[in-house]
């Protein structure tokens, strides 16, 4: 079993996607720490059963697919090296990465788990005996409106062992002549993983990078267009990841390690171009922050405790919604001292009270005894 502590999610593509031999077999190995004794999520009950999350979620423990809907999940695929899963948009089916321990592919998925189609071939043929010749896809997101998968794809290098991921436009279903390059990577960083399309056309993704002194870090980047102009969004010294829109599209929450051992949950509003100011509402170890389909909470995974497998939490919107500001003091009227050039009452402002201390926001935790992937970001439908 892996011994990969909690805040590896937010630094995993820099972290292993290195120029070696032995990275093709650490991408197709590596797992979220999942302990003997934990469970399949079939085989326990959710600890909150009275709480009802809105829509179906997608997630993966040790390669297969499961759905949570209305308190129950059931198992969809069978544990056969499936990870990250994508929703289309449109209802028809998933998109979800199948991986071996030397290259990983595309499927389009039914609803309930059936393989519809391989959408990538990633094998090399079988006349090329060195596996560097393989090609890997990850982080599969589907673009708002369209039937268009943004995707992380460790081309165009050219029978090498280097890994370093650009985004990747593809059809769904359609022909390799029409896939587009989107980003191009800094070499021997990892590259550029976990594309967020837009509905204005534009997307995010994160890029890593090394700072001025060398220390591997990852920004949120916008692009808006496929030929557009790239902005970064964050800083290098907060190494933020793992970006999710709202679905109002007016607030990005994110994981930001500030080069430490943290990984925690930050919000910040955007308009389009820009983020506003940060504001960090969870301090806990947070992975794969994702919206509920309405906008009434993030669902995350995060460990119960230190070094612990990571397991699915719930983080309702009235946990972190600013209070309304507060009434402006009232002014009442006190009597001024008597004389002879002012006889009326003068207004005074009466001391402002002290501010209520603001409660941390406080996450529920929905499952124990599992152990979710926490490389695989949530996927979910209304």
């Amino acid at each position: 079993m892996s011994s990969t502590r909690p805040w590896v999610p937010a630094a995993l593509v820099a972290s292993m996607l290195v120029v070696a031999s032995g990275t093709y077999v650490l991408l197709g190995a590596h797992q979220s720490p999942i302990r003997q004794h934990a469970k399949t999520p079939v085989q326990v009950a959710p600890p909150a059963p009275a709480l009802k999350l809105p829509g179906t979620m997608y997630m993966v423990q040790a390669g297969a697919v499961y759905s949570l809907s209305s308190g129950k999940f059931s198992q969809l695929t069978d544990p056969s090296g499936w990870a990250q899963v994508a929703v289309i948009p449109d209802g028809s089916g998933l998109i979800a990465v199948k991986r071996t321990g030397y290259y990983s592919d595309l499927y389009h998925l039914g609803l309930d788990g059936h393989v519809v189609a391989q959408l990538t071939h990633n094998a090399a043929p079988s006349r090329y005996s060195d596996i560097g010749t393989n090609h890997w896809s990850f982080y599969p997101s589907v673009q708002p409106g369209s039937r268009t998968i943004f995707m992380s794809y460790d081309s165009g290098k050219d029978y090498s062992y280097e890994v370093d991921l650009a985004i990747w436009q593809i059809p769904i279903g359609g022909a390799r002549s029409g896939w587009r390059q989107w980003s191009y990577p800094n070499g021997y960083t990892g590259g550029d993983v976990q594309p967020v399309p837009l509905a204005s056309g534009g997307l995010l993704y994160v890029k890593y990078d090394q700072d001025a002194n060398g220390n591997k870090a990852s920004q949120i980047w916008l692009k808006s267009s496929q030929y557009g102009n790239s902005t970064a969004l964050t800083s290098l010294a907060d190494d933020c990841s793992q970006p999710a829109l709202s679905p109002d599209g007016t607030t990005l929450a994110m994981v930001c390690s500030y080069q430490q051992q943290r990984a925690d949950l930050v919000l910040a509003p955007f308009n389009g171009t820009s983020l506003g100011p940060p504001r960090t509402v969870l301090s806990q170890v947070v992975a794969q922050p994702t919206w509920a389909p309405d906008g009434s909470g993030i669902a995350f995974f995060s460990p119960a405790l230190a070094d612990q497998p990571f397991q699915l939490w719930w983080l309702p919107k009235t946990q972190y919604t600013p209070p309304a500001p507060s009434p402006s003091p009232a002014v009442v009227a006190s009597p001024s001292p008597k004389s002879k050039s002012a006889s009326k009452p003068v207004a005074s402002p009466k001391p402002a009270p002290s501010p209520t201390p603001v409660p941390p926001p406080k996450a529920v935790q929905i499952t124990t005894d599992l152990g979710l992937d926490a490389t695989a970001p949530i996927a979910w439908r209304p």
